[in-house]
């Protein structure tokens, strides 16, 4: 069934001017579909101002560990091989193009390990220690800063007020923090 006005499973509004996002759990997704059925998931925009025409822009991501600045994730890693996933989305340029932001990502290891971070933006892809847009790989805890003002942004010809995907990649083999 088609999203309506009355009839949908998540809803954002916005009455600020601030950029909505909807995070949609497995959970909250199997909820909606039948068991063994093929399922996907139907967006619908409606742009409200009055005589302006509204610009969007519709990120899908499926991937658990969803980080916000006001929470650190603990993990007890066992990725020889590969990394852990961690991801958030950085909105600030939305809403005011021009408005600076200064993120910084960073993972430690309570004991004494040594994890690695890889860390891609704009297009969702999982980062790898061979595909990455930023990485830190310093003995001990690292960090990665990323600001509104960085060369990133006009060396790669991306638009910031787009919204920005950052997906982290954390290499340990040891408990970490990020």
């Amino acid at each position: 069934m088609y999203p309506t006005n009355q009839y949908y499973a998540a809803k954002s509004e916005t009455k600020n001017r601030q950029a909505p996002e909807i995070i949609m759990t497995a959970d909250e997704v199997a909820k909606q579909c039948e068991i063994g059925e093929a399922c996907g998931v139907i967006v619908g925009v409606v742009g409200t101002t009055p005589g302006q025409a509204s610009s969007f822009r519709i990120t899908g991501f499926y991937e658990a560990n969803h980080l916000d600045e006001f929470h650190s994730y603990e993990k007890s890693a066992k990725n020889e091989e590969g990394l852990d996933i961690h991801w958030f989305i950085i909105l600030d340029g939305v809403t005011h193009p021009s408005k600076y932001f200064d993120y910084v990502v960073t993972v430690s290891s309570p004991d004494g390990g040594d994890p690695d971070l890889y860390i891609t933006l704009m297009d969702g892809r999982s980062p790898t220690t061979d595909d990455f847009d930023l990485k830190s790989n310093l003995k001990g805890a690292d960090s990665i800063r990323i600001t509104s003002e960085d060369s990133i942004w006009q060396r790669m010809n991306w638009d910031k007020s787009a919204g920005i995907m950052v997906v982290c990649g954390v290499k340990a083999t040891s408990n970490y923090r990020i």
